[in-house]
């Protein structure tokens, strides 16, 4: 399943956000994906133009240049399209010639490559009678490549909804046989269009996508974040995330002497999924392309730990010891040290005694006992200092 995240906005923990650069970011997280080539596009328009001028004229050879021309075009762009229907045209009317010309294995790589590439096709156009059955035995022979299908579900429900420019009607839709690789997937709910780019395997892909106003959650997130509150943050978002359906809520986080981090969080996880850094805009441009990142798969030139840190988030630290309260371990490593230092003195006297007997007796059993005994003890004053050490330090820290 794919999954646009909820757009919410910018926080600030050092003032206010400018209301233009609220509305400048959320402007650049719902911007399309950058279009072809103006230039491009004007030269395949016009060979598609050209070609269907000659086509009505019978000169089927400079038709085919000129129709195979704009065919190349438009479908070398068709993930930057908003209307693929002149794709559409161009495709028909080149089969058309292809078939007039006797050349009937262009014209199935013709229809092929349409198939692979605009969904539903021939949806935008009217087929003549000759070409269908051209259409109806490749979709036949490509059945193993077509093996995606999408379904696009908005909240709220009835968007129009466009996959790489071809219209597939309104949400919830599904489109099947598809073929596997990167498609543009646009949605107009009123006024408002929103853009992602997808990229598609074999099998079902969901793409959920909240095209609504804002609510009470947005307002609650936003809040949470700049009051630094990160459980209140992650129920903002997991409300967000029950009422648009999505993965993820994206909002802008300003930071004084750090910069603005945008940040995807997932309210079911209870975790960041991802974070941009970035300096503070200082122009609506800017916030624009800020909040570009959020229609990303959760980019990060941030490190975890830091945002960790920011939003205080993650295992909490343990507290500091309070200044004149008892820290157990460190009495307790007190006491050991003690324990050790009496050991040490006990066997300490008693290798004594055992040498003084040595001395006046001259029993090597004496002598054995004073070397056991003078080891222990040294050993004894050896941990009873190291234990004292760590004691000082827990108690002073």
């Amino acid at each position: 399943a794919w999954a646009a995240p909820v757009l919410v906005g910018v926080a600030s923990r050092d003032g206010a956000i400018d209301p233009a650069a609220q509305a400048a970011f959320r402007t650049g997280a719902q911007t399309p994906p950058a279009k072809a080539n103006p230039a491009v596009l004007d030269k395949a328009l016009s060979a598609l133009e050209r070609g269907e001028a000659l086509y009505l004229e019978l000169k089927l050879r400079p038709a085919e240049r000129s129709l195979a021309a704009a065919f190349d075009g438009l479908i070398g762009a068709i993930s930057s399209l908003d209307d693929a229907v002149p794709a559409v045209r161009a495709a028909l009317l080149l089969v058309q010639v292809q078939l007039a010309r006797g050349r009937r294995d262009q014209a199935e790589a013709t229809v092929e490559r349409a198939l692979l590439n605009l969904p539903g096709f021939p949806a935008g156009g009217q087929p003549p009678p000759d070409v269908q059955p051209i259409i109806d035995s490749a979709r036949g022979r490509l059945k193993s490549r077509l093996s995606a299908s999408l379904t696009v579900s908005t909240t709220p429900t009835g968007a129009y909804v466009r996959v790489n420019g071809v219209p597939v009607g309104q949400s919830p839709v599904t489109v099947n046989a598809l073929g596997p690789g990167p498609v543009r997937l646009t949605v107009q709910a009123g006024r408002r269009v929103i853009s992602r780019k997808l990229v598609l395997k074999s099998g079902r892909a969901e793409a959920r996508i909240y095209a609504g106003e804002s609510t009470p959650a947005h307002t609650q997130l936003l809040a949470a974040l700049t009051a630094g509150e990160p459980a209140a943050a992650y129920v903002a978002a997991a409300k967000l995330q029950t009422i648009s359906g999505a993965d993820a809520a994206c909002a802008g986080l300003v930071v004084p002497q750090r910069g603005v981090y945008v940040l995807r969080l997932d309210g079911r996880g209870q975790r960041v999924l991802g974070a941009y850094r970035a300096p503070r805009p200082s122009r609506a441009e800017d916030w624009r392309a800020l909040g570009r990142f959020c229609g990303a798969r959760a980019p990060t030139n941030a490190r975890p730990a830091e945002v960790n840190a920011i939003l205080r988030l993650g295992a909490p630290a343990a507290p500091a010891p309070t200044p004149g309260k008892s820290n157990g371990m460190g009495w307790g490593l007190l006491a050991g040290s003690g324990a050790a230092l009496a050991a040490g003195v006990y066997f300490g006297l008693s290798a004594s005694d055992s040498a003084d007997e040595y001395n006046s007796r001259g029993r090597s059993e004496d002598k054995s006992a004073a070397v056991r005994s003078a080891a222990i003890a040294d050993t004894g004053y050896v941990i009873s200092a190291s234990l004292l050490a760590a004691a000082v330090y827990l108690l002073t820290n």
